[in-house]
């Protein structure tokens, strides 16, 4: 039913208005925005919101207590609620669109992969003759025009650089919706090839443990398992940071951080790397396979 008093939204929406009234806040000055997507999602909301702040729509961030992005919601929103009790779901509390007073899920599923669809038999994205990946997509989904510019974030001034004073290598194999290309024997091949050359191997198992699980037997090599700004801490001060395509990527980009892109496979144009990331990586692997002699003078000379 349209415009249902009792529904899950509006129920919501009653609690947001009696929490900013108990704050000394108007509800309707504000759009509230719901993150749920992984790093790189979230990364392209977040540095979109200025365009919004641009129409004097005030901002409201909706997060859990728990959200690894936390620290750049506080600067950005200008105001936020912290949500751990209520679970959330975009079609049922959602307005899908950005006004004073509405909620507002950071999510672009509708324009995911470039929107496909078949054409006589063949999949086939509307984008497809676009560049960008998600940004583009989180774009339209907020209603901006596709050439609006996504500004990076003031946020570098939080990451200090940490005081391992060697040099060594921080290696991020675990990408939450991307099929990592540094599972398994190709990950150890990685670590080997470093470790060959006497180089120091600091192996990011932050997700779930998901690498530590399998590889906590190597030797030689130090796991790093803590939050995101001392994940960001390490990678600024490594010789070279080696991500599995991921938010952490992206993260780096934005905050001027050398990484080097490893990529299981060939992506179209939609999912350009280059173009996908605020800044280039330094370098990128198509797969483990390329490291070569090449690889290490690139890693000697940065």
């Amino acid at each position: 039913m349209i415009n249902n008093p009792h529904s899950p939204k509006a129920q919501l929406k009653k609690i947001l208005q009696y929490y900013f009234e108990e704050n000394g806040l108007v509800y309707s000055d504000f759009c509230i925005f719901v993150p749920i997507y992984g790093l790189g999602d979230k990364l392209a909301y977040l540095s979109a919101l200025h365009h919004i702040k641009e129409k004097g729509i005030k901002i409201c961030i909706l997060s859990k207590s728990n959200d690894v992005m936390l620290f750049l919601y506080k600067e950005l929103a200008d105001f936020i609620i912290l949500n751990d009790e209520i679970l959330l779901n975009p079609w049922l509390h959602g307005d899908n669109y950005i006004s004073p007073g509405n909620i507002f899920f950071m999510w672009h599923s509708l324009y995911f992969d470039g929107i496909l669809h078949e054409v006589k038999g063949e999949r086939k994205g509307v984008f497809d003759n676009y560049i960008g990946g998600h940004k583009l997509a989180v774009k339209f989904s907020m209603g901006l025009p596709v050439d609006a510019t996504l500004n990076t974030l003031n946020a570098i001034k939080l990451i200090k650089k940490n005081d391992i004073s060697e040099d060594y290598v921080f290696i991020s194999p675990i990408s939450n919706s991307y099929a990592s290309s540094m599972d398994g024997d190709k990950l150890i091949k990685l670590i080997e090839w470093f470790k060959n050359r006497s180089i120091t191997v600091i192996l990011n198992t932050t997700n779930n443990d998901l690498v530590n699980t399998n590889f906590d037997n190597l030797q030689s090599v130090n796991f790093f398992n803590g939050s995101l700004i001392e994940c960001l801490e390490l990678a600024k001060g490594a010789k070279l940071s080696l991500n599995s395509r991921s938010g952490l990527s992206e993260l780096y980009s934005m905050l001027d951080i050398p990484f080097i892109d490893i990529n299981g496979e060939k992506m179209g144009n939609f999912w350009s790397l280059k173009d996908n990331f605020f800044r280039p990586p330094i370098y990128e692997l198509e797969g483990i396979d390329q490291l070569s002699e090449e690889f290490l003078t690139i890693f000697s000379t940065h």
